[in-house]
């Protein structure tokens, strides 16, 4: 099992934009789990357009409606009919720069407009072109004073979201609950969900045609004999990777190897003493935590090639983190339908 360069130095333009964000932030950043959760080009790509957020230059919002054209005029120069066309103005204009309002039904549309021109569209907000695919969302009660705290729970917070604050909060007052005396929020501009691009039968073949492309020439350049790599993969995960069977090159017919490429390092095993791809999975997984732990004994990890001592620091996180989806992956069910069919 050998790692590449192209990967550890992805890993490592990860770790670095991370730094930054952390510096940016002044130690405040949260990244959460995300890095478990997303593959690594991903996670480069979220990262890349976290930056450029943090990068832009502030600018409020009052700001960028008036670049795109919306006149903001003090609510007392305006009939209810006006205030009311000028806030469907506002929201579209706000939108087409992917901002959306939230939890807007406690407020009339000129108690809206009053509290957007006085306060929320005179914050900061980042200097992003209307292309740009990060999403903002504001929500009117965000502030979370004690009134905005009261007015959520009073009107928006579910039965479980009310009970869990009382456990909580014992000396708070939860107020009971009322519908709110507007319907808007439902109405307003929303984002649209991604697309997801695996739903397009020629993107779904590309990616596994570039992953059997990737395992053909892993097998190729290590000198493995071999049948057989069908065209479609056992399982897969969108972005990330494929598992393959290959053809025992004396046996047709045989798997003589279980394999996975993709968006790491393509990976064989020889299926003589592997039952299945989600046992072989489970393998690799232990593979690259024994590989973690004999680097952080700083003893060269067992049957992996990755990176020099000085950068293992760096990469046993990686590793771990890909070891935790491995192995999640093979306990997925629904990840192997057609296996259990």
């Amino acid at each position: 099992m050998h790692d590449d360069s192209e990967h550890v130095e992805q890993i490592f333009h990860i770790e670095e934009m991370k730094a930054e964000l952390e510096e940016l932030s002044d130690g405040k950043m949260v990244m959460g789990n995300l890095d478990e959760e997303l593959p690594p080009r991903i996670e480069e790509q979220f990262l890349e357009s976290v930056l450029a957020f943090e990068r832009a230059e502030q600018v409020t919002h009052k700001e960028l409606l008036a670049r795109d054209g919306v006149a903001l005029p003090a609510p007392d120069e305006m009939s209810d009919d006006e205030l009311a066309l000028k806030l469907i103005e506002i929201m579209h204009a706000m939108a087409n720069r992917r901002t959306y309002l939230e939890n807007t039904n406690h407020l009339s549309e000129r108690e809206l407009y009053t509290h957007l021109w006085r306060e929320t569209l005179n914050e900061w907000t980042p200097d992003l072109p209307p292309e740009s695919e990060m999403n903002c969302h504001i929500d009117i009660l965000g502030g979370c004073s004690e009134e905005d705290i009261a007015l959520y729970l009073k009107y928006y917070a579910d039965d479980e979201t009310r009970a869990r604050w009382a456990e909580d909060s014992p000396d708070m007052e939860i107020p009971q609950h009322e519908d709110p005396p507007y319907d808007r929020d439902r109405h307003l501009p929303k984002p649209s969900p991604p697309p997801n691009p695996y739903d397009d039968p020629e993107v779904e073949t590309a990616f596994f045609t570039a992953c059997r492309e990737k395992l053909r020439t892993k097998l190729e350049n290590d000198g493995i004999s071999h049948g057989v790599i069908s065209d479609e993969p056992l399982s897969y995960a969108p972005d990330l990777a494929c598992v393959w069977a290959v053809e025992h090159p004396d046996i047709p017919g045989t798997v003589g190897w279980w394999a996975i490429s993709g968006d790491l390092p393509a990976t064989y095993l020889s299926a003589a003493d592997i039952p299945d791809p989600r046992a072989f999975l489970r393998v690799v997984s232990q593979h690259w935590r024994d590989a973690t732990d004999a680097m952080e004994r700083g003893n060269p990890p067992p049957e992996l090639t990755i990176g020099p001592p000085k950068d293992w620091p760096r990469l046993i996180p990686m590793l771990r983190r890909r070891a935790d989806t491995l192995e999640y992956w093979a306990g997925e069910d629904e990840a192997w339908e057609e296996e259990n069919e």
